[in-house]
């Protein structure tokens, strides 16, 4: 999903978990741990996050990383789907 002008300024957990494909879970996490800063907002304390942070999320170093997890991810469940396949 693209990251365009359409969006709003300040996103939600899904709304970044749907841009990152990854789980909603795991852009908490992030946040939680620096890589992903987000704003808490109203009593709930819900979290947002800013268009630009994202933006900077995604950029070339960070998505390379991240695109060569989910690969070897991809690869290794062929693997074991080929295997299975063989016996």
């Amino acid at each position: 999903m693209a990251l365009g002008d359409d969006w709003p300024d300040l996103l939600t957990v899904n709304e970044v978990a749907k841009i990152l494909r990854v789980a909603p879970l795991t852009v908490k996490r992030w946040g939680k741990r620096g890589k992903l800063p987000a704003i808490r907002i109203n009593s709930r304390g819900d979290r947002r996050y800013k268009k630009e942070a994202v933006l900077w999320f995604c950029g070339p170093k960070e998505r390379s990383s991240f695109m060569a997890f989910r690969n070897t991810k991809f690869r290794s469940r062929l693997n074991v789907f080929a295997a299975q396949e063989n016996r």
